[in-house]
């Protein structure tokens, strides 16, 4: 199985990659940020647009994009 280490994501069902942190990846102000500049690139309305998240870790921004309905990937070069 593999463990989290960096993002701490709210999966749809409730469950957390991280549990013991306090935080979700969703609260952190720099994720919000960013959601906040795509939103005002783009509007409310994110479909159809993409976004690569480069140096991804486990996917954390690229997911939280992906809720916003960008269509979104991640690459990350770790194992």
């Amino acid at each position: 199985m593999t463990s989290f280490t960096a993002h701490n994501i709210r999966f749809p069902d409730g469950s957390l990659t991280i549990p013991e942190h306090t935080h979700v990846l969703s609260d952190v102000p720099h994720c919000q940020g960013a959601k906040r500049v795509l939103s005002m690139l783009y509007g409310q309305n994110c479909e159809g647009k993409r976004i690569v998240d480069l140096g991804c870790l486990e996917g954390g921004y690229a997911l939280e994009f992906a809720r916003m309905g960008l269509e979104s990937l991640g690459i990350e070069v770790r194992t």
